[in-house]
């Protein structure tokens, strides 16, 4: 978006000077500059259930890795991990 917002502003400063300079150092007339296109807005790539699953997914790694680990958390970490790849399978 800040490429976009920067082409922007140096098209609306070539169009108030009323010409343009190519790399060349040549004039080019105003016609052959069109004004530049917004990116297109962003989109939801994640759907409803997707966050609230990595987090059980990122929460059984961080049990089954963590400095200590004692017996029910280990367990707890299965149980996240199984229910995260149920839900992945089903989403």
């Amino acid at each position: 978006m800040a490429g976009y917002e920067k082409k922007l502003l140096k098209w609306e400063k070539e169009q108030n000077e009323g010409t343009s300079m190519t790399k060349s150092g040549k004039r080019k007339r105003t016609e052959d500059n069109p004004k530049p296109v917004p990116p297109p807005p962003p989109r939801q790539r994640m759907q409803k259930e997707e966050p609230t699953n990595f987090l059980r997914f990122a929460t059984s790694l961080k049990l089954m890795v963590g400095r200590t680990v004692t017996e029910a958390m280990l367990q707890r970490a299965g149980s996240l991990l199984e229910d995260y790849l149920i839900e992945f399978k089903r989403v």
